[in-house]
C-alpha cells in the first residue's frame, strides 16, 4: 500500500513537473502562432485609428501577425470582456482606451469582469486628445456661445459620445450640471458611428478624440470648436479649451494594451518590450500624430498604477455629476 502510495505521489510530481516545465517553454517561444488583439470599438475611431498604426509595428518585433478584432458594444465592455474571460496565454490581448477599464465599472452594474484583478496591464501606448466638434451648420463657433445657445434651447442641443460612461459623456455631463444647461446625450457604440451621425446633421454636436474628428474636420464636414483637456496643446495653441469657458471640463483619455489576468509575467514583459520599441519607430510616431495622438510608453507597473488612480478619481467623481450605475 505504502509502495503503491509513494508511487503515486512520485507521477503527481513527475506530471507537475512536465507541466510547469511545458509552460516555461511555452513562455520562452512566445509567440509562436498569430495574436488576436482585439478593438472594443467599430472601425474608424481612435482606438481602432492607433491600433492599425501601432499593432503592425508589434506584429514584426514579435515575429507573428497580430489580427485586429473589432468588437464593438455596451461602451467597449463586450470586447474588454471577452479578453478578460481568455485563456491567459499571451494570444489574446485588448488596445482600448481608458473607460471599460477605469469608467465603466462605476456605469454599469452587470459588468462581467473586474478591471482590477481580471485584466494585466502591459503599456500605455498613447494619449488621446478630446475635442468639442460640431455640424457646420450649428450655428455657436466658441464654448461660450455653446452654452448660451443651449440654454436658449433647451433640450433641443444633442451631443454624441462613444457610449455611457465615457470621457465624451462625462464632458457633456460637466457642462450641464456648472452651467444649469440640458444638453441631450446621445450615446454611440464608438468614435466612428458618432463622427458619421454628426457629419449627416442627425445630431448638433459632439465630444469626440481628435483621431475619430481629424478626417472630417481636414475636409470640413466638422468645425472644431474647442479642446476639452486640462490645459491647451503645444501643437494646437491657439485652440481654446473648454475649461476656459466652463471649468470642470477636461480630462486626458488614455490608450493602452492589456492582457488577461494570469498571463506570465515572462509574456507581459515580452509585449512590453516589443511596444516601447516600436514606439520609437518614426513611421509609427508620425502616424499616431498626424491622428492627433501623443505618443506615451509605460511599464507594466507605471500603467497598473494609473489605472488605479483612475478608478479612485471616477469613483468619486460620476456620481457627482449624476452618472449612476445601470
Amino acid at each position: 500500500m505504502k509502495h503503491t502510495f509513494r508511487m503515486g505521489l512520485r507521477a503527481l510530481a513527475l506530471a507537475a513537473a512536465f507541466a510547469g516545465a511545458s509552460a516555461a517553454m511555452a513562455q520562452d517561444d512566445y509567440p509562436s502562432k498569430p495574436i488576436s488583439v482585439v478593438v472594443p470599438y467599430s472601425p474608424g475611431g481612435s482606438t481602432d485609428t492607433a491600433a492599425r498604426v501601432i499593432i503592425p509595428a508589434i506584429a514584426e518585433r514579435l515575429g507573428q501577425p497580430m489580427a485586429i478584432q473589432n468588437r464593438p458594444g455596451s461602451a467597449g465592455n463586450i470586447g474588454v470582456g471577452e479578453v478578460a474571460d481568455a485563456d491567459p496565454d499571451g494570444y489574446t490581448l485588448v488596445i482600448t482606451v481608458n473607460p471599460p477599464v477605469s469608467l465603466n465599472k462605476f456605469v454599469f452594474s452587470g459588468l462581467t469582469y473586474d478591471p482590477e484583478t481580471d485584466l494585466a496591464p502591459i503599456s500605455i501606448v498613447a494619449k488621446t486628445l478630446m475635442v468639442l466638434v460640431a455640424h457646420p451648420d450649428f450655428p455657436p463657433n466658441t464654448v461660450s456661445e455653446y452654452v448660451e445657445y443651449a440654454r436658449e434651447h433647451p433640450g433641443k442641443v444633442r451631443f454624441g459620445s462613444s457610449g455611457i460612461g465615457s470621457a465624451m459623456h462625462i464632458a457633456g455631463a460637466v457642462i450641464n450640471k456648472e452651467e444649469g444647461i440640458n444638453l441631450i446625450h446621445v450615446p454611440y457604440k464608438g468614435g466612428g458611428p458618432t463622427m458619421q451621425d454628426l457629419v449627416g446633421g442627425h445630431i448638433e454636436s459632439a465630444f469626440a478624440t481628435l483621431p475619430s474628428a481629424m478626417p472630417h474636420l481636414e475636409a470640413k464636414a466638422l468645425k472644431l470648436i474647442a479642446l476639452a483637456e486640462t490645459e491647451r496643446f503645444d501643437k494646437m495653441p491657439d485652440l481654446p479649451t473648454v475649461a476656459e469657458t466652463v471649468p470642470g471640463v477636461g480630462m486626458t483619455t488614455w490608450l493602452g494594451i492589456l492582457a488577461p489576468a494570469g498571463t506570465p509575467k515572462e509574456i507581459i514583459d515580452r509585449v512590453n518590450e516589443a511596444t516601447l520599441d516600436a514606439l520609437k519607430d518614426e513611421k509609427v510616431l508620425e502616424g499616431l500624430e498626424n491622428s492627433g495622438l501623443v505618443p506615451v510608453g509605460s511599464s507594466p507597473e507605471e500603467f497598473s498604477e494609473l489605472i488605479k488612480s483612475d478608478l479612485a478619481k471616477f469613483e468619486v467623481l460620476l456620481p457627482e455629476i449624476g452618472i449612476q450605475p445601470q
